[in-house]
């Protein structure tokens, strides 16, 4: 994963633009590969670009731009962890409140990313679990509020591949004990 962060390379670059195109998820590869690649066309070197990523450059330009579009010409990392504060605003945390009140659920992520159990899910998705077991563990009501289902597009626990990433989250956290989603926040002050 080191090797994605060091755009200078083109052979880093080559493995990060394979890794996105070829899983359902890339995390921080895309916008350097897609970065990388778009210098190198710009400084006309199309053939090496072609012969380096087995694409037209036609196809490789494209990508990025739609890309570019998507995100709203945001090209940083989308992460779970990203998500994870999105989903804490827009519950209405900000700032250090969020990091209060999702701390256990911060924790989680920054030491469980990597699990062998959590990479075949979406960031958002990560994310949307973690909440979830956070929220449940601290006992917060209610427990999925609308702000969240609205935002993910999860009506709760019952949706088969939400349930399986839920699933993932909670074998995570039992191996590690547990103790990163204890929240210190009581459940009343974080009920919306």
């Amino acid at each position: 994963r080191s090797s994605c962060y060091q755009p200078t390379s083109s052979g880093n670059a080559r493995r990060c633009f394979t890794a996105v195109c070829c899983r359902p998820r890339g995390d921080g590869c895309i916008a350097r590969a897609i970065h990388t690649f778009l210098r190198m066309a710009i400084r006309h070197m199309t053939s090496m670009l072609e012969s380096m990523s087995g694409f037209s450059t036609r196809a490789i330009m494209e990508t990025g731009h739609y890309v570019s579009m998507a995100l709203g010409g945001d090209l940083r990392a989308f992460s779970a962890l990203r998500c994870l504060k999105l989903y804490l605003e827009r519950l209405g945390y900000e700032g250090r409140h969020a990091l209060q009140v999702g701390r256990g659920a911060l924790l989680f992520m920054r030491t469980s990313l990597a699990a062998e159990e959590l990479l075949q899910f979406a960031p958002s998705q990560i994310a949307a679990a973690v909440l979830y077991c956070d929220r449940a563990h601290s006992g917060c009501i209610p427990l999925w509020p609308t702000v969240l289902a609205r935002l993910t597009g999860y009506a709760g626990p019952d949706e088969p591949f939400f349930a399986s990433a839920v699933d993932a989250v909670s074998v995570v956290a039992a191996r590690q004990g547990g103790q990163a989603m204890m929240s210190p926040v009581s459940p009343l002050q974080n009920s919306f």
